[in-house]
This record gives structure tokens, sequence and C-alpha cells, in this order.
């Protein structure tokens, strides 16, 4: 939906299918290595055949994706490959990630994101990790992964942001484009979306979107004006 894909005519190849990592852990306990070059090879072929990968930030505060170096490897070869990621959140995943944004909490979870380390990220087999961030290092090198990858990963927090601000907005905005905020909206939500408007706005500032910030910046200072709660200890946020 969030991607205004069609479900009946989208289709989702998961890895666990696309590789069968039960099979090699089979081939392990029976004494058997499957040659790393293989599953190496098997993977790139999977994301560039696909041509898109999709990860699950869950939880969105601390990603378990980022802390696997098999992941971390899967998004190397996607952006190695110009294949297109998206990423995802479960239900109640997003909705904690909306309860933080009208909380201001998003910030803190901008800078972890910020400080991906992927020498640090673990596997289930010591040798694949070594061998993986050998080929990391011999390629673009940890530096370079560690920030595309941590700029992929702000650049969706941003986009997450400003899409669940923007539908707040268009549900509540008249034809000439101003809010119009619903006259049952009681106190407490009025301010939870100003500071919505704020804390998006402050978060656009930072990538250096400045028109953008100033335009909800502004629209949360008239939400605050217009309900005269811009001098309240709510409000002067």
């Amino acid at each position: 939906r969030d991607n205004d894909l069609n479900p009946k005519f989208t289709y989702t190849w998961m890895c666990c299918f696309c590789i069968n990592q039960h099979r090699v852990k089979e081939a392990q306990a029976a004494g058997e290595t499957v040659p790393f070059e293989e599953f190496k090879s098997a993977f790139g072929n999977r994301v560039t055949g696909i041509g898109k990968i999709v990860a699950m930030m869950a939880p969105w505060k601390d990603p378990a994706y980022i802390k696997r170096v098999w992941c971390d490897f899967e998004m190397y070869t996607a952006t190695k490959e110009n294949a297109e990621i998206i990423i995802a959140m479960p239900p109640q995943e997003a909705e904690a990630f909306r309860e933080a944004l009208a909380d201001g909490g998003v910030s803190e979870v901008w800078s972890a994101l910020g400080g991906v380390q992927v020498e640090h990220a673990e596997a289930s087999v010591v040798e694949d990790k070594e061998r993986i961030l050998t080929l990391i290092e011999e390629g673009p090198g940890f530096h370079s992964l560690n920030s595309a990858v941590a700029e992929r990963l702000q650049q969706w927090i941003v986009q997450a942001s400003e899409g669940y601000l923007k539908s707040k907005f268009t549900q509540m905005s008249d034809e000439h484009g101003n809010i119009s905020v619903p006259q049952d909206m009681d106190y407490v939500d009025i301010i939870e979306l100003a500071d919505l408007g704020t804390n998006v706005g402050d978060l656009l500032r930072q990538v250096g979107r400045i028109s953008d910030s100033i335009k909800y910046l502004e629209a949360a200072r008239q939400i605050r004006v217009r309900y005269d709660i811009l001098d309240s200890e709510e409000g002067s946020n």
C-alpha cells in the first residue's frame, strides 16, 4: 500500500525460499561445507534477478537487520548492483515510530542509524562473517559501505516521517491547502499534530531541505496560533 502496488499483481520472494539456509545447516550438521563462493554467487544472483530487496526494520529503534552480516551483505549487494532497496516496518513498529515522531524521539534513532558499523555485525557461522567482511574490505571498504547503508537508512527515516505528516495534513486540508482541524478534535491531539509538524520540519532542516522545513514549521506555528496554544507550556515547543 505504501508503494501504491496492487497486491493481486505484486509478487514477493522470501529469502529463506530463494536460498534455503536450513539445507546449509543440515549440510553442516552432516560435516559438509557449503563453499562460500557458491553461496555468494547464488545470493547475488537472487538479488540482481529480482531487482529489489525489502529490508524489515524491527524493532524500528534498533533494527536487527543491520546487526546481521548476511543482511548487511544483502544491502551491500543491492547497492553494488543498483537494485531498489525498500524499507518496511510491521504495523506495530510503524505505530511506535509515529508515536516517537510526535514525541520528538526520532532524532535519537537518526543518530544511531548514522553510526552503522558493518564490521561489528554478527553471523551464525564465524567463517561466513570473516569472508563477507574480507569481501567488503577488499571492495568498497568499511567506511564507504557504512556510509552508504547509513545514508539509505536516514533517507528512510525522512521519507517515513514526511509521508506520515503529509497524510495527516492531507486529511485536514481544505480546497486551498489550508489546515482545517476538525471541531471534534481534542486539545491533546491538536498539540500532537503541531508537534508532529515541528519535529518533521526540524528533521528536514537537518538534511538541508530548508524550504520544506519552513513549510512544515510554519504550518505547525499556524495551528498553535489558530488554537491559542502558542504561549502555553505544551504549545511552546
